[in-house]
């Protein structure tokens, strides 16, 4: 019998990792929150808690320069607005109710000042026939505006928030220099056939929205001027039938890790799989090394670059986990992913609560999960908005005619 080898690294990881997680259902999110876990033992915090906040709905959270204590996270529903956290001083904060903006996806700048955000507003189409159910989520009234935390100020530019695109997922390169995101065309999503037409073909309504497919964009950004240029895309992944997700730039700025699916633009059950954009030469690859018949996605580095960690169905095909991998340099492969340890042998046997936005942190959360939540009840504060995105002011007239998706951002 050959022996079991089993490899450690000698890269140190950073010792906390922050992720939400829920129920596993259709339907009503439930129970929603924000845990910490101390890699070296099992020690886990509560960070934010549904509970304590009538069972609101959290959205995706991001920490600045790997800091758990300086983090931005969406609310949504009872309470909603955005928590920005800097140590143990937390506010809330709000898109004023007369402006067409809703704060998503985060992405913290290098130099702490500024927060990128996607304004998505996802729907769920959901298909089934006798044998499967297929779910696919499509984001519509998508831009990207940025924060400018100093003087809660929202900002954007015109190629940000064009009307023909859904604008998806920013993130920063290393020197925060570009923004990255992610675009589809909107025209696409006009005579998307959703379940209250007549036509409820599975096969007839799958392949219209399989044609969803999202290109990896890019514009130069100087934070000195606040100005955005030079609007290019960096990798046209629709002309491999694939749409771009969730990208991530490494910390050395070399490359960047990008879930590709094979329509829609959010990773759900089976979609979603790992490729690397090299962002010298801009040739792609796919990792197969990470990959399975699972969904791969939500993932995030270590500060090191040495690690990542993300969340995968692999083992159900239905709830994903959370999963850390070695990167090395030198050979340019990441290891074999593994589940993160529990305290019990049996724990992933009986979970059923699924661990996505996995994120490293050097250092703590430093507030918990109950003062959190006072903050959240308190009254927001509304941001103050750039001329820029004056196209997005809701007039009164609209108002009493009902005529807007959804107001004050939320």
């Amino acid at each position: 019998m050959e022996p079991l080898h089993w490899l450690v690294s000698e890269d140190p990881i950073d010792p906390y990792l922050l992720f939400r997680a829920s129920q596993y259902e259709e339907g009503e999110h439930g129970w929603v929150f924000l845990r910490q876990r101390r890699l070296t033992d099992f020690e886990t915090r509560q960070v934010l808690d549904n509970r304590l906040m009538d069972k609101n709905c959290m959205n995706c959270h991001d920490c600045y320069d790997h800091r758990a204590s300086h983090m931005v996270v969406h609310l949504r529903e009872a309470h909603k607005g955005t928590l920005l956290i800097n140590g143990k001083e937390a506010r809330k904060i709000q898109v004023p109710a007369n402006y067409q903006i809703r704060l998503t996806y985060p992405a913290w700048h290098p130099s702490g000042r500024y927060v990128a955000f996607s304004t998505n507003l996802p729907h769920s189409v959901h298909y089934a026939n006798a044998t499967h159910k297929i779910i696919y989520t499509l984001d519509t009234m998508s831009h990207i505006v940025v924060l400018d935390v100093e003087q809660m100020r929202l900002f954007s530019c015109p190629e940000l928030t064009r009307e023909e695109d859904e604008a998806v997922f920013p993130t920063w390169s290393h020197d925060g220099k570009r923004l990255y995101f992610c675009v589809s065309p909107r025209k696409r999503y006009d005579s998307l056939p959703y379940p209250q037409y007549a036509d409820t073909s599975l096969g007839f309504r799958q392949n219209r929205v399989e044609q969803v497919w999202a290109d990896l964009m890019q514009m130069d950004f100087d934070p000195e001027t606040e100005r955005f240029s030079n609007f290019a895309c960096t990798y046209p992944f629709s002309q491999m039938q694939k749409s771009a997700c969730m990208p991530k730039v490494s910390p050395d700025g070399k490359y960047m890790v990008v879930s590709l699916l094979k329509a829609s633009t959010f990773p759900l059950q089976n979609l979603g799989d790992f490729y690397r954009l090299n962002l010298q030469d801009s040739t792609v690859e796919e990792l197969c090394e990470l990959n399975t018949e699972g969904s791969e996605k939500g993932h995030s580095f270590s500060s090191s670059g040495k690690w990542m960690v993300f969340s995968s169905s692999r083992r159900t095909l239905a709830i994903p986990e959370t999963y850390i991998t070695h990167y090395d340099s030198v050979s340019g492969h990441f290891s074999r992913p593994f589940l993160v340890p529990q305290k019990w042998g049996d724990f992933y046997l009986t979970n059923l609560r699924g661990f996505v936005f996995p994120v490293l942190s050097t250092e703590p959360a430093a507030l918990q999960a109950r003062a959190l939540a006072g903050v959240a009840r308190e009254e927001a504060m509304d941001l103050q908005i750039d001329t820029s995105l004056e196209g997005f002011r809701i007039t009164d007239e609209e108002l009493e005619a009902g005529t807007v998706q959804f107001v004050g951002g939320h």
